[in-house]
């Protein structure tokens, strides 16, 4: 990898291939245990080439922090990738060890630190296993209990959702979102201005 440092911070039981694994709990699986919630972590000033946080940040009680933490560790060019419940998703708002949800502007949280380069409402969420679109995970993580459900109900009436998100996410979020259940996560990448 060039010696470049990519890091997946709160990973839990999902590493990512070519990353420093990062979670608060020591497992087999962890490159590095830190508590993520203490800043300054553990990474000097412009050190890092990229962040990964998949469904982490929502369970910090400020990331606006993180956010700033991440930023700090980032060389400039370095990415940050984020994906978090949506605003809409009933277990996200459940989740006793969730702090917030969000919702399609989670960019202009960050705005001015980051030149946005994805960003998107996920009605079924991406996958966390080898299937990922952006993301290359070490391990097998069964998404489905049901693939025949998934391939010949799920999957059509997604596309079909998905595409009517993609055409105007804020009127999805504003209007529509509540009748097809809501959606499940807001992905986002920025790269460090």
């Amino acid at each position: 990898m060039d010696n470049k440092l990519f890091l997946n911070l709160g990973c839990g039981e999902l590493p990512i291939k070519d990353c420093v694994n990062v979670d608060i709990k020591p497992m087999k699986h962890i490159d590095k245990v830190v508590d993520l919630s203490k800043l300054s972590w553990p990474w000097p000033d412009s050190s890092v080439d990229g962040i990964y946080m998949i469904h982490s940040l929502e369970h910090f009680i400020n990331p606006l922090e993180i956010i700033n933490e991440c930023h700090r560790i980032l060389k400039p060019g370095g990415f940050l990738y984020l994906q978090v419940p949506h605003s809409s998703l009933v277990t996200g708002i459940g989740n006793i060890q969730h702090y917030r949800t969000f919702s399609i502007e989670l960019g202009s949280l960050i705005n001015g630190k980051f030149e946005e380069v994805l960003k998107e409402i996920r009605w079924w969420g991406y996958p966390r296993n080898r299937k990922h679109p952006y993301v290359t995970f070490t391990v097998e993580n069964k998404a489905s209990s049901h693939p025949i459900i998934y391939m010949f109900l799920i999957r059509p009436i997604s596309f079909i959702i998905q595409s009517l998100i993609n055409l105007n996410p804020n009127l999805f979020e504003r209007i529509w979102c509540y009748y097809v259940g809501g959606a499940d996560e807001v992905v986002y990448k920025g790269i460090k201005i």
